[in-house]
């Protein structure tokens, strides 16, 4: 301490008191101070000053390098090169090069079996160029070249090997009846979705087929579903029922004809008449009524004789002859010859 603690004054004093170069701590005060350790290079392990130690690595270019760079020592044995593989040529730490020799099965094996690498192998040798199937080397398989006059020929006409049958060769599996190569017959069907289909799912083959409805009327085909159009058959305009499926409609009206007295009516029974459609010869009757008893039993003359009395009556009885109503039923024409018959209804004026 330099300074007095009663009075201030100031002596000189030695100096702090340290143990070493390297203590921190001063003996007498306990002052710190900071103070390096003091080593050779960065490999030392030991301080010069202190020998306090410490741990270091040393420091190399790479995990083959023998030499420290920092100290230069050298350590008894380098790092093992690395390699990718045992074929690997360059180590990957130091680019050192090697030789190395690639593993093959034998002379014909194309892939090294260490890394996997490639080669150009030698060929391989059979006994026979064309139909020896295996390498007299590697044992490798291969498709040997047969010689057959076609694909159907159970013959090689190099080695006389014998196949069980060629395949025969058809423009598509299925629908063709007849080998390419040897023409040999075969049946086939064809391929439809159903009976209505037209065209062969395999060839392409389009034949005819004809829809099956359940009568002419139908619209769709009972097998497909297929739809068509259609009319329903009538005789004629004045037809209300289909012909074939028995389906109505509203028919035009009939178109009628005069008539034709089919049945000459009398005093005791009605007469007929009968009318037809021009259309479709349908028939309609109409009844005619009785003729009066004096009409069928006088002649023209009588009958004027009659209806001149009737209108004296008549006139005797204050009717006068304006009362008289005439109503003409029918005109009769009969074969041979025609004869008009009028029937006169008299009417009393009421009083």
């Amino acid at each position: 301490d330099t300074a007095c603690d009663m009075c201030g004054a100031v002596r000189e004093t030695t100096g702090h008191v340290y143990t070493d170069a390297c203590d921190a701590d001063c003996n007498e005060c306990g002052e710190t101070r900071n103070v390096p350790h003091v080593y050779e290079n960065s490999c030392d392990k030991e301080c010069n000053e202190c020998g306090a130690t410490r741990e270091t690595t040393h420091v190399y270019a790479h995990a083959c390098d023998l030499v420290c760079g920092e100290c230069g020592e050298v350590r008894d044995m380098a790092g093992e090169h690395t390699y990718d593989d045992d074929c690997d040529t360059d180590c990957n730490a130091c680019g050192a090069v090697r030789a190395v020799t690639h593993a093959y099965d034998n002379a014909c094996d194309a892939d090294c079996n260490t890394c996997g690498a490639t080669r150009t192998p030698e060929a391989h040798v059979y006994s026979s160029d064309t139909c020896d199937a295996d390498c007299d080397v590697c044992g490798a398989v291969r498709v040997p070249l047969h010689d057959y006059e076609n694909a159907c020929d159970t013959v090689c006409g190099l080695c006389g090997e014998t196949r069980a049958v060629g395949s025969h060769v058809y423009d598509n599996e299925t629908c063709d009846a007849h080998c390419n190569e040897c023409g040999a017959g075969r049946v086939v069907p064809h391929s439809y979705d159903s009976t209505c289909d037209v065209v062969c799912n395999e060839c392409g083959l389009e034949r005819s087929i004809v829809h099956t409805y359940d009568h002419a009327c139908d619209t769709v085909c009972n097998v497909c579903g297929d739809t068509r159009m259609i009319e329903h058959r009538y005789s004629n305009a004045c037809d209300a029922e289909c012909n074939e499926c028995g389906k109505t409609r509203t028919a035009e009206d009939h178109v009628w004809n005069s008539g034709v007295v089919t049945l000459q009516p009398t005093t005791e029974a009605e007469g007929t008449k009968t009318f037809t459609c021009t259309v479709c010869k349908e028939t309609r009757t109409e009844q005619i009524e009785k003729l009066p008893p004096e009409e069928q039993k006088g002649t023209a003359g009588d009958n004027n004789t009659a209806q001149n009395g009737a209108q004296s009556e008549t006139e005797k009885d204050g009717v006068g002859i304006g009362a008289i109503i005439g109503i003409v039923v029918g005109a009769v024409a009969l074969v041979g010859g025609g004869v008009a018959v009028a029937v006169i209804v008299r009417k009393k004026k009421k009083a």
